[in-house]
């Protein structure tokens, strides 16, 4: 069963304490998606915040790792929503079916507009929680948060550049996918250490809750303007993804990556042994 073992990515002692009533709360109910999906979300939880002890963890450790399971879930998002956002390229066989179809043109727009009010959301709560930590970890000489901060930069402005040379040649795509997941893991990683290590005030923690918002709205409305583009799009003019950057494969995969950067994002329910394991199940 998927579900029992995803159990194998929570941390040895978060399974040896909880392993075995978690196996048996398993087999008591049929696993869904939205099951599979708290398990992910309940491990990486876990490893953010879970200690062998059983101690409560402290309120910033754990607005920290609120913080970093929020920016999971939009950089998973993210990775589908740039696989769609070039429907309309080239520009000269689009032009066709949307004319014919203004809702497509409609439909892209609200995509790429809810995807830009996620980024938003993440630059306006993310930023100053990183300048706050470097400048701090500066001070300090704290090569622990300065190096992730390191790695972390390079990544987005490797991405940023590799970005540039796809859109201008229009070619390699498949490393510039590969390129980007690769920046993606290294990226991710690095800003999770970031915040982690970085000494930041609660109350600066508590500020993110309404970029956290926007980015919730963003993502989700971003994720229903794509479903109903797809729809539209097979239904309407599906030679549009043969002649398009953005293939049937690309679609599926971008919608899918949406959606699970979404509902990870959203995901939540009841937790198995306290508040400090880690664990939901929908």
């Amino acid at each position: 069963m998927i579900a029992a073992r995803l159990l194998r990515l929570y941390p040895k002692a978060w399974r040896q304490r909880y392993g075995e009533e978690m196996a048996a709360l398993l087999e008591d109910r049929r696993p869904n998606l939205w099951t599979c999906l708290d398990l992910l979300r309940g491990a990486l939880d876990a490893h953010l915040t879970y200690h062998a002890n059983g101690g409560t963890m402290p309120v910033e450790a754990r607005l920290k790792a609120d913080v970093v399971r929020r920016f999971v879930a939009f950089m998973l998002f993210g990775l589908g929503f740039l696989l769609l956002v070039r429907l309309n390229d080239p520009v000269a066989t689009f032009a066709g079916p949307a004319s014919r179809f203004p809702g497509m043109v409609l439909l892209l727009d609200l995509l790429r507009f809810s995807g830009v009010v996620a980024a938003f959301g993440i630059a306006l709560g993310g930023l100053p929680l990183a300048w706050v930590a470097v400048r701090r970890a500066a001070v300090g000489r704290r090569r622990e948060v300065l190096g992730p901060f390191g790695w972390a930069a390079g990544s987005l402005v490797l991405f940023l550049l590799a970005t540039l040379v796809v859109a201008t040649v229009h070619r390699a795509i498949v490393a510039y996918l590969a390129l980007s997941l690769l920046l993606l893991i290294v990226g991710t990683a690095a800003v999770a250490a970031l915040v982690l290590r970085a000494d930041i005030a609660e109350a600066q923690l508590r500020r993110v809750a309404i970029p956290a918002a926007l980015v919730s709205f963003g993502m989700a409305a971003a994720l229903v303007s794509a479903v109903a583009l797809g729809v539209l799009v097979s239904t309407a003019a599906p030679s549009l993804l043969v002649s398009q950057d953005v293939t049937p494969a690309t679609f599926s995969a971008g919608i899918l990556l949406m959606a699970l950067g979404t509902a990870f994002g959203f995901s939540g329910g009841l937790t198995v042994g306290g508040a400090r394991d880690g664990t939901h199940l929908a």
